[in-house]
């Protein structure tokens, strides 16, 4: 990577350390090797949100995530010695893989970092580690809503079952052992659990007294959910059935990391696929083609067509935040004088979602 390329990344860090996602998209789409990653699927969704409707526990989710993808400063030094250690006692067998191969374990690395939950869990409830990026890096409006990062950090890990979605966004949720239950803000985490059971950290969400993941949780069958939330210990039992030898480590690697949603973008595809089409898809996602806005779009349009029940509503809010469905979206779903379709769906869906639902109603309305 030459000067010009090195420049180009480092005003995109520095606009994301501002809270500026349109600057940081722009200057990370300049760097050629860059124009597919995921980094760039995340920066135009949050580009497409806006810093002005972005709500505050997205704002605590980007802080999050840059504080762990950080590589300067005490920040990052704090990461790397993480790194190291998780790579070591947790994923060496993706390394000795490596090896084995003749591989390049720099690449084995990047993808703990990039892919690992155990990492970023570790990471981001690190005692110092938000605090020195907010310190050293955050700036302007990012810095302005560094609240309620600074009070996630810490929160207690536990275990979940996950019951049902309810009207308003509601997730119902009772934690392992105890019998009363809770609703959480619904971003979609019933889709990373078939069973319904998981860990993860539940923080407030910023919106009343109402409280949600820090991130997507973590899928784990019933006897994990259990021992997490009766010992608060979740390293070990999480990583149990891998020093068994009985599944690889690659197995608590997630490719889709979200922040304005918890369905991965992989589920997004599976929802909104019908199932004798998923296989030839999954093979048109793996050459190259984009299924997911693909899906999407098939998505919103089982919705304003009637066809989903209202407790799908997080797969709807996730495909209306799909950065490059809205102009086919607009063109072709949008009809004149019907806002009514957005209007029912943005009432059960959260911000930013129901912003942009919102805004094909209005659409429908312009046009009429």
């Amino acid at each position: 990577m030459n000067h010009e390329l090195l420049e180009y990344v480092r005003r995109s860090q520095a606009a994301e350390r501002s809270g500026d996602p349109h600057a940081a998209l722009e200057w990370h789409r300049s760097v050629p090797m860059f124009r597919r990653n995921r980094h760039v699927w995340l920066l135009e969704q949050l580009s497409l949100v806006g810093e002005d409707s972005m709500p505050e526990w997205a704002w605590a989710r980007w802080i999050t995530y840059q504080a762990i993808r950080c590589e300067s400063g005490d920040a990052g030094a704090i990461g790397r010695t993480l790194l190291e250690l998780l790579v070591e006692s947790v994923h060496q067998d993706l390394l000795q893989e490596c090896f084995d191969r003749q591989g390049d374990p720099i690449k084995v690395v990047a993808a703990v970092a990039g892919e690992s939950w155990v990492y970023h869990q570790t990471a981001a409830h690190a005692s110092d580690m938000v605090e020195a990026f907010l310190h050293e890096f955050a700036d302007g409006t990012l810095a302005e809503h560094a609240d309620l990062a600074r009070r996630w950090v810490g929160a207690t890990m536990s275990g979940y079952q996950l019951l049902e979605s309810r009207p308003g966004a509601r997730l119902v949720v009772r934690e392992a052992g105890t019998e009363a239950t809770v609703e959480l803000l619904d971003l979609g985490a019933r889709s990373v659990a078939p069973d319904g059971w998981v860990i993860g950290r539940l923080v407030p969400s910023g919106i009343g007294d109402l409280s949600m993941f820090d991130m997507t949780p973590f899928a784990v069958d019933e006897p994990v959910a259990r021992e997490v939330a009766a010992t608060g210990n979740w390293l070990h039992p999480l990583t149990k059935p891998h020093r068994a030898g009985e599944v690889p480590s690659s197995a608590l690697l997630r490719e889709d990391y979200e922040l304005v949603t918890d369905v991965a973008a992989l589920d997004l595809v599976r929802f909104g696929t019908k199932p004798a089409d998923l296989e030839r898809t999954m093979d048109s996602l793996r050459g190259g083609r984009d299924e997911v806005t693909r899906a999407s779009y098939r998505i919103l349009s089982a919705a304003v067509a009637g066809d989903l029940p209202p407790e799908d509503q997080a797969y709807v809010a996730a495909a209306a935040l799909g950065p490059r469905v809205h102009d086919d979206v607009r063109r072709k779903l949008v009809r004149s004088g019907h806002p009514e379709p957005w209007v029912t769906w943005a009432g059960r869906t959260p911000n930013p979602a129901r912003a942009r639902l919102l805004e094909l109603a209005e659409s429908a309305r312009a046009s009429a």
